[in-house]
């Protein structure tokens, strides 16, 4: 089900394999049976607010603008 790039093609593996998967892929994988995950590394990401103010200002500079 995860797919894996080798040779310039995209191929889905079966057996013991290595690749760099995103978390939810991972999560739904390991819910269906047969799968065995093991986690070698990883990256953990807080969450920030990063544009909510920006938009706020332009959206005020641009109702102000259009007023």
């Amino acid at each position: 089900m995860l797919p894996f790039k080798y040779q310039g093609k995209i191929i889905f593996p079966t057996g013991n394999f290595k690749g760099v998967y995103f978390s939810e892929e991972l999560k739904a994988i390991s819910k269906l049976e047969g799968y065995k995950i093991k986690l070698i590394s990883g990256y953990e990401y807080s969450k920030i607010d990063l544009f909510t103010k920006y938009v706020e200002e332009f959206f005020a500079q641009k109702k102000f603008y259009w007023s």
